[in-house]
């Protein structure tokens, strides 16, 4: 035994509550050497006003962390939640009276109340909507609160935001270590901070609350089936990290309390805490914000003046994201995209007509010309104008992010900046604008690259954890350097024939040039083949994988392409400003951005102009109306909480409209397509399929269904073969020692009690689980490294037993996407409308309807469709995707049984048709009877026996292995085989 293993098995050994001091004692103790081993001289003194500080960033991320177990949401109001708290608690005191620790207790009440209200009134109304939205919904509700703040600070807090008279805690004490003044409130949160963890880990652990919350964040399908409100529970727990919020900002900020300047410096540590516990540990986040704190204060004593310290915490903080673990298994499906769908698409007949296929740009071209001409007007609106398309253009970049692949973030004016530095340091030098404007568009790509990398290795919201990191460090520390922008530069203007183009009407004609260049190559990214991959990544990752798609090298493409964006909207805004300097780009900005794509509407191209004439307008345009007050703070939370789709969504009944009167005028009604109850999927004459599952056997296969002759594929070989495969989950063994040969042409059914190992041995054979132990091998090569796009491109595809597939996508751009495996789309053509396989994807695509029988489905969404219907897309991107090897996982679950026979005679004429092997999960014995030509039966995690069909039901094992003690009892229907099943 290592002594690694003994000072382990000492701390499992100790009790719960002792970890933790313990921890920060060890903190403590390793602090000063460190610091000193760096050439750090820090006095003690130093370290123990770090320790404290660092209590009240570990407090606050202990609250992010309860929040996000139980909600999986990072609220971004925290902050705020404790600022309206800590004001209220000087008016407590000052104008009702109250002695200072009743009034603390009913500040703390208010953390409780407000952070609850925002539970129950912004993130469960948007339950259903993806994360992201859910988060920036969060951010809206801070600055609600953040105003809230500020009319309470009125009562006791004089023009300069400090307070009339002193509330300090009454009867503590105060004392020095040295030069250190500890005060009243800095001993406040030394004896208070430690009771608070001490009893919120005694509730957790020990009180049926707090066991009811600890289910919630484990499991909340399992923690509803046994009677426990997961609204309840967590609420609960938002009220109770409202409550430590609340006491953590009274103590640590009250004396200036202020919620522009003290939200993002207790944010940002404060995340770096919660994200070092993984999101899930709160002793972990408790001693990472102590650590975090003497961290700061060891730098500040070295340079005061400096920055570097808010440096150390976003470096601590990417290093915490780049040693995450990398999530095991697939990724979770995102079908909340669903909710935020602005508009469906219109019937095929309709779209395909050139006035209503172009008519959504042109309405968007109207609009930007009336805002154009508007700026025309006067110089005054023009340079509003200027501001509002330099916004729109970000805003459009921060789309292609959020919008299309889901990843919120909160960086993209800081991402602009750098691109805004580029070119004008270009411009200072070469005196060409349109140089500049690359050497934005690189730099800003670049920068945007080199920020998603540590992110992408913990996907979804961490991204905008980053991305907020990056904005408030480069608006402190990266931006006001000497080398960028020191104190401040005067950027040069473009020359056109010898005329400066001055900030006013003249500057506006140049902002208009590249706004339309950004919405142009925008506008290929949404409707080309590289916004089809980021949606379908968003969507459905582990699907998308499964169709040979890439996700990481999806997800990096598109930040340098935003980036790109970004940049260009960045060096129009730096060469419009007179003076630029690091605060033309606040972090401020870059969270309007993303509450602008929220009010447009995520779903939609337009959503981003639309949000930018609201969130950015609306102040510029209508300074002294209470409208442009309500765009940024109550309008947002207002828009999303009714309006999911945003304000776009109210421009569906005039498509609609307009839509129908163009259709008559090409003769073409507005016919409602077939209703989503019908399961069996229609021939694109109308037929139905023929009743033996074959969808239209008189027509010839496609040509990208033809299978490509195999030099080594014979007949009865191994194909795949799984060598002692083993897998454990916390200690569950769900597989021990699976081996299982899989021969070349046969089919081989997987059967067993639910529990048995059989999708996780699927998840090994497909590569989304990696096995413990053991080995595939396929097609003679060891694929066990594998991942699951590299299996898919041998030829080994899976099905998923829910065929969600991609539930915001159509069903025509769901076949286009499967011929990827032979035709990748090439991102920079797509981006710049050039892409010359898109014709032929179409086309492709089309053949591919036709022949499966799905034409009157071709332009409906995948969640529209029934499950029967979905059956029959997937079968068809299966058969696009040229298998050699298909895994079905439970291709019979929801369907009917009739739909069932069916299914089985078209897998038997598919095979046979497109000469495949074929592994089948299916728990409908007589379907699985009739279709294998062998079948293994898992129980316990192994396999317990394999062979025929008849050898099969005749094995009292596999019986026993259902608890039915008979064959007879675990067959689905009455009906014996269908003769069907086994026609030719």
């Amino acid at each position: 035994m290592t002594s690694r293993d003994t000072m382990a098995g000492l701390l499992r050994r100790l009790p719960a509550r002792s970890r933790l001091p313990l921890g920060c004692g060890a903190v403590l103790a390793l602090g000063l050497p460190f610091a000193h081993a760096l050439g750090y001289a820090t006095p003690p003194y130093v370290m123990v006003l770090g320790a404290i500080i660092g209590i009240g960033y570990g407090l606050l991320g202990v609250c992010l962390v309860l929040v996000f177990r139980t909600s999986r949401v990072i609220n971004f109001a925290l902050p705020q939640i404790g600022i309206f708290a800590a004001a209220s608690l000087p008016v407590f005191v000052q104008v009702a009276g109250l002695p200072y620790w009743p009034a603390f207790a009913l500040s703390a009440m208010v953390g409780f109340a407000a952070s609850a209200l925002v539970n129950l009134g912004v993130v469960r109304r948007l339950a259903k909507a993806p994360r992201g939205m859910v988060t920036a919904a969060t951010i809206g509700a801070g600055v609600l609160l953040s105003g809230g703040a500020g009319q309470l600070l009125q009562f006791t807090y004089d023009a300069g935001g400090n307070l009339r008279e002193p509330t300090l805690p009454a009867g503590l004490p105060q004392f020095s270590i040295g030069p250190l003044l500890v005060t009243q409130s800095y001993t406040g949160l030394l004896v208070i901070g430690p009771l608070l963890v001490a009893a919120l880990t005694v509730f957790l652990t020990r009180s049926r609350y707090g066991v009811a919350i600890r289910a919630v964040a484990c499991n909340p399908d399992a923690a509803r089936m046994a009677g426990i409100s997961e609204v309840r529970m967590s609420t609960l727990a938002w009220g109770i990290a409202g409550s430590i919020a609340a006491v953590t900002t009274i103590l640590t900020a009250a004396p200036s309390a202020n919620s522009s300047t003290t939200a993002p410096v207790l944010l940002l540590p404060a995340l770096g805490a919660a994200v070092v516990g993984a999101m899930q540990n709160l002793s972990r986040a408790m001693a990472a914000g102590i650590f975090l704190g003497m961290v700061q204060q060891v730098v500040l004593w070295k340079d005061p003046d400096s920055h570097a310290a808010e440096v150390v915490v976003f470096v601590v903080l990417l290093v915490a994201l780049m040693m995450q673990p990398r999530a095991g298994g697939r990724a979770e499906a995102k079908g909340s995209w669903v909710g935020v769908a602005a508009m469906p698409p219109l019937p095929p007949d309709l779209a395909r007509l050139w006035p209503v296929r172009h008519g959504s740009k042109l309405v968007l071209l109207a609009v930007a010309g009336a805002l154009i001409g508007f700026g025309l007007t006067s110089g005054a609106q023009a340079v509003n104008v200027t501001v509002i398309l330099s916004g729109a253009m970000v805003a459009t970049s921060a789309g292609i992010l959020t919008s299309l692949a889901g990843e919120l973030t909160l960086g993209q004016y800081a991402v602009a900046g750098i691109g805004g530095v580029a070119s004008y340091y270009v411009v200072e030098h070469t005196a060409s604008f349109p140089l500049g404007l690359l050497a934005a568009a690189v730099a800003a790509g670049a920068c945007a690259l080199v920020l998603g990398l540590p992110a992408l290795r913990s996907r979804g919201l961490m991204v905008t954890v980053t991305t907020l990191g990056f904005a408030m460090l480069a608006s402190d520390v990266i931006l006001p350097h000497s080398w960028l922008l020191g104190d401040g530069v005067t950027p040069a203007q473009p020359i056109v024939a010898g005329h400066t183009l001055s900030a006013g009407q003249p500057y506006l004609w140049y902002a208009t040039l590249v706004f339309c260049l950004v919405l142009l190559l925008a506008h290929n990214v949404w409707r080309g083949g590289f916004g089809r991959l980021l949606r379908a990544v968003r969507d459905n990752e582990s699907a998308a994988r499964t169709f040979t798609v890439r996700p990481t090298r999806v997800r990096i493409q598109a930040f340098a392409v935003a980036g790109l964006l970004a940049g260009l909207g960045g060096a129009v805004y730096a060469h419009f400003q007179l003076t630029l300097d690091a605060a033309t780009f606040p972090p401020q900005l870059s969270i309007g951005v993303a509450l602008a794509l929220i009010v447009g509407g995520l779903s939609s191209f337009s959503g981003a102009l639309i949000g930018s004439l609201w969130v950015i307008g609306a102040p510029l345009l209508l300074p002294d109306s209470g409208l442009a007050s309500t765009a940024t703070t109550t309008g947002v939370l207002v828009v999303a909480l009714c309006l999911p789709g945003g304000l776009v969504s109210l421009l569906r009944p005039v498509r609609d409209w307009t839509a129908a009167r163009i259709g008559l005028l090409y003769g073409i009604p507005l016919t409602a397509a077939p209703p989503a109850h019908h399961h069996t999927a229609q021939a694109g004459d109308g037929r139905r399929t023929a009743p033996s599952g074959r969808p239209t056997p008189s027509r010839p296969q496609p040509p990208v269904l033809r299978m490509a002759d195999v030099e080594d594929r014979v007949p009865g070989q191994v194909l795949l073969r799984a060598d002692g495969l083993v897998k454990s989950f916390g200690g569950v063994s769900a597989v021990r020692g699976v081996t299982l040969d899989v021969l070349e042409g046969e089919t081989l059914g997987l059967i067993g009690p639910n529990g048995a190992g059989k999708t996780t041995t699927f998840e090994m054979l497909s590569g989304f689980v990696v096995p413990d132990g053991g080995t595939v091998q396929f097609a003679g090569s060891d694929i066990t490294g594998l991942a699951p796009e590299q299996r898919a491109r041998r030829g080994l595809i899976r099905s998923f037993q829910d065929s969600s597939l991609f539930t915001t996508m159509t069903v025509r751009e769901v076949l286009a996407l499967t011929l990827e495996r032979q035709h990748q789309t090439p991102v920079t053509a797509s981006v710049l409308g050039m892409d010359r396989t898109a014709r032929r994807r179409r086309a492709v695509a089309d053949e591919l309807i036709d022949y499966f029988g799905l034409g009157d489905y071709r332009g409906r969404t995948i969640h529209e469709l029934s499950t029967g219907t979905r059956r029959i897309t997937e079968l068809a991107c299966m058969m696009s995707l040229r298998p050699r090897l298909l895994l079905l996982d439970e291709p019979s679950a929801g369907i009917a049984q009739r739909e069932t026979e069916a299914l089985g005679v078209m897998l038997r004429n598919l095979k046979k048709d497109f000469d495949f092997t074929l592994v089948v999960i299916e728990h409908d014995i007589p379907l699985v009877m009739a279709l294998a030509d062998r079948v293994a039966v898992m129980a316990d995690g192994q396999v317990m026996c394999c062979g025929t069909g008849p050898e099969i039901r005749a094995d009292q094992r596999v019986a026993d292995a259902y608890l039915g003690g008979s064959v007879t009892a675990i067959e689905r229907s009455e009906h014996t085989v269908p003769t069907s099943f086994t026609a030719t």
